[in-house]
Parts: C-alpha cells; sequence; structure tokens
C-alpha cells in the first residue's frame, strides 16, 4: 500500500468503514475529490505504462495535484493530461492546443514560466 500513501487513503477507506467493494452510489459517498484520489490509487497499484487524465485533480487543492503528479513521475507512469488549470503546466513537457477550427499547435513547455516556448510543430484542418 506505500504507492497510495501519498494519496491518503486512509482518509478514503474511514470514509467507507474500509470496505471498497461494496455496492452502494460512490458519488453520494465519497465528495469529487475523494472520488478523483480513489482513482489515482488504482493508477498507482496497476502501475500502467501509461494513463490517460481527464480533469482528474480538478477536485483537489494544489499541494495534492502536485503530490499526485510526482508519484506518476516517480513510479515511471507515463501520462497525458486533459485539463484547464494552468498548475498542470509544471508536470508537462509538452502543451497540445486544439482549435476549433480543426487546427493545432504542439508547444515545448518551459520550466522557466518567464520565458515563452517557441511553437515546435503546427498542423492546420
Amino acid at each position: 500500500m506505500a504507492e497510495v500513501d501519498p494519496i491518503r487513503s486512509r482518509e478514503v477507506l474511514e470514509r467507507v468503514e474500509g470496505d471498497l467493494g461494496k455496492e452502494v452510489d460512490w458519488t453520494n459517498v465519497l465528495s469529487l475529490g475523494e472520488q478523483q484520489r480513489v482513482s489515482f490509487a488504482r493508477l498507482l497499484l496497476k502501475k500502467p505504462t501509461i494513463a490517460f487524465l481527464d480533469e482528474a485533480t480538478s477536485a483537489l487543492d494544489e499541494p495534492n495535484e502536485k503530490l499526485l503528479y510526482e508519484r506518476l513521475r516517480e513510479l515511471g507512469i507515463a501520462y497525458v493530461s486533459v485539463g484547464h488549470r494552468s498548475t498542470l503546466k509544471q508536470f508537462h513537457d509538452s502543451l497540445l492546443m486544439l482549435h476549433i477550427d480543426g487546427s493545432w499547435e504542439l508547444d515545448p513547455i518551459e520550466p522557466d514560466a518567464e520565458k515563452a516556448p517557441a511553437p515546435r510543430r503546427k498542423k492546420s484542418g
């Protein structure tokens, strides 16, 4: 269970009386943040080669978001994230922007926030 300790799994287990297998309406038992932490626990235990994350930390505070993304890196799990938080950029190497006209841009994310990244690849509709 060492893989999931960073997600504060004990708190979630207490909320469900230690039984994650019982059939209940989890959306009414767990908060959205707790549901997201349970999803990360599953991910960390399975250790896939790659994970696709869609708003996976939207209900978490920034310290918990950071903790979870750092744990993914520590375990060597590659990931692709979809999200609206600007804080997600610090955990990624590239930013893919999809435009309404069908065009897209793939830009590197520079560690130095003051420096605007130069576009690496562009494709139009």
